[in-house]
């Protein structure tokens, strides 16, 4: 009984030694592999823009005319695609036939830069025959860094010895830049004579470190020893970047004959801006 029981222990101590090796030799997926990829990124997104611009007069005795203001509201889209490539560094294994579990760090470059512009106009009467006139233009630039870093999970299911389906969930790493500019004239008539006074321009720049969930499905098939081609699709969605600012300026100006009048132009934007990038790329990683 003794002998019996020892045979079968060995037994299964010598199974259980040989079946990581044999896991390990069907699996062509396990273990380190580093690689590359290429393909497109096409990122999207939208930009929330409120924009005004207020007009206001100093004090008598020049001729009063109210605080008049201009305003504008845009929820615009914007797009741009641009060629994209990856260097990526990872581990997997067949935990247990057919599933199969992975993660890998990546470092991608791509280019990502959009510009929207945006304008409006109003003319204002006031003591005939005089005319206010105010024009207001914003222009956005929005722009993500030309490389990005993160790390995915990356599990999956064996389909075949040689062929795997797997999904992604990670986070990316960014950094999205939001420039806002904003041109706010004002101009007077007076008979047949009109006058452009200065601009009130008004910067906003913001700069912020964003992170993206990513998601993403993706197929990958043994074509010799160690060496393996994969293609994927990839969603990344980024945190909302807000920018914000005021500007005032005060001008003299002459309306009709009358003695100058002190008008003070502020201008005041608020933008709120969100993107998402779809990848689809084309791969060859090296396992060893």
């Amino acid at each position: 009984m003794k002998k019996r029981s020892l045979r079968i222990a060995l037994s299964a101590a010598l199974i259980g030694a040989a079946l990581p090796v044999i896991a390990y030799e069907e699996c062509p997926f396990s273990g380190f592999y580093g690689g590359v990829q290429v393909g497109g990124s096409f990122v999207s997104g939208r930009e929330t823009v409120g924009t005004s611009g207020v007009l206001s007069t100093g004090t008598p005795p020049a001729p009063l005319v109210p605080a008049e203001s201009i305003n504008t509201f845009s929820d615009r889209g914007f797009r741009k695609n641009s060629v994209a490539g990856d260097i990526f560094l990872g581990y997997g294994c067949s935990a247990w036939d057919p599933v199969y579990l992975g993660a890998e760090i990546f470092l991608r470059g791509a280019k990502a830069t959009t510009t929207n512009l945006d304008d409006a106009n109003m003319s204002l009467s006031t003591a005939a025959p005089s005319v206010i006139a105010q024009d207001i233009a914003t222009q956005v630039r929005t722009r993500l860094r030309p490389w990005e870093f993160g790390i995915d999970a990356r599990p999956g299911v064996l389909l075949r010895e040689d062929f795997l389906l797997y999904g992604r969930v990670g986070v990316a790493f960014n950094r999205l830049s939001v420039t806002t500019s904003t041109a706010y004239t004002v101009s007077t008539t007076a008979g047949a004579v009109t006058r452009t006074f200065p601009a009130n321009s008004l910067v906003v720049n913001s700069h912020r470190n964003i992170g993206a969930l990513r998601l993403g499905l993706g197929v990958e098939k043994e074509i010799c020893e160690n060496l393996t081609l994969r293609t994927d699709y990839t969603y990344s969605r980024y945190r909302k970047v807000n920018t914000s600012g005021t500007q005032s300026i005060a001008t003299l100006v002459p309306i009709l004959i009358a003695p100058p009048i002190t008008f003070t132009s502020t201008a005041s934007n608020n933008t709120s801006t969100r993107a998402v990038s779809h990848s689809l790329m084309v791969g060859l990683s090296y396992y060893w």
